[in-house]
């Protein structure tokens, strides 16, 4: 059996600003002592462009050890790419990804990917889509329900290996229902793909052409749904302000009347 379970990832602080900090709470079970010189390294990556693996920013990178046995979270927060290094503006905004690599003893044995999606929040920057990217008005959205997962088989030492398509295990009760739906996606919505030897630390996020559509789909609802919001908001603002309320309006009338007598 392992000697580490990922039990649970979450994502925290979304939606939220392009250049605010990207949270995971991480919860995990180590089934034996790891000792310092045995750690477990944690590798958190933006994929800049999805055509181009070696533009994939490695946003933090550190080693945990030693590890008692027992059931341990953390937070792991990182702050955001830097915008330069990435590509181009076609790469920057729109549908990308995250990636959690956790590797022991250089193998990695555990990976987790989220699309997520660049996009203003200013109605006036969508609707007139500036040459030059306004970083500070893009909104980053995580897909945090609908993660990509990947175990591998590694060897963990005295001919202990992760066995084929081990489940998840959920130990903690205390979350909401929300992060318990949002566990059992990790469980039942994307399989292990632990047949998967690929090297590629992005494979799989953007090669399969119906996950693709179906996370545009997503993004593009979210998007029209925000727009519909901010324009109904707008509108209502707009009526409010030439609105003039029954009581007011009788008011004005006498007034006006009142005021014609005179000639």
């Amino acid at each position: 059996m392992a000697r580490i379970n990922i039990q649970n990832v979450e994502v925290q602080n979304n939606p939220c600003m392009f250049s605010d900090p990207f949270q995971l709470q991480i919860t995990f079970e180590s089934t034996t002592q790891i000792l310092e010189e045995d750690c477990i390294d944690w590798t958190l990556i933006y994929v800049a462009s999805a055509k181009d693996e070696k533009s994939d920013i490695i946003l933090d990178k550190f080693s945990m050890g030693p590890i008692d046995e027992g059931v341990m979270q953390f937070v792991l927060e990182s702050e955001a790419p830097d915008p330069k290094k990435i590509p181009s503006k076609e790469d920057l905004m729109g549908i990308t990804a995250i990636i959690l690599s956790v590797s022991y003893k250089n193998q990695e044995f555990f990976r987790v990917g989220y699309y997520l999606y660049n996009v203003y929040v200013d109605q006036e920057l969508l609707e007139n889509d500036p040459e030059e990217v306004v970083i500070e008005k893009v909104q980053r959205q995580i897909l945090a329900n609908k993660p990509r997962i990947t175990r591998f088989d590694i060897d963990w030492g005295d001919g202990l290996k992760q066995k084929e398509h081990e489940q998840f295990m959920q130990i903690n009760q205390n979350y909401n229902e929300n992060e318990n739906s949002n566990s059992q996606q990790l469980n039942n919505n994307y399989s292990n793909n632990n047949n998967n030897n690929n090297n590629s630390v992005s494979f799989g996020m953007f090669s399969n052409n119906q996950t693709m559509q179906e996370v545009t789909n997503h993004f593009k609802n979210q998007e029209n749904l925000q727009q519909s919001q901010q324009s109904q908001n707008f509108n209502q603002n707009q009526q409010q302000q030439f609105d003039i309320p029954q009581n007011k309006q009788n008011e004005n009338s006498q007034a006006f009347k009142q005021d014609s007598n005179i000639f």
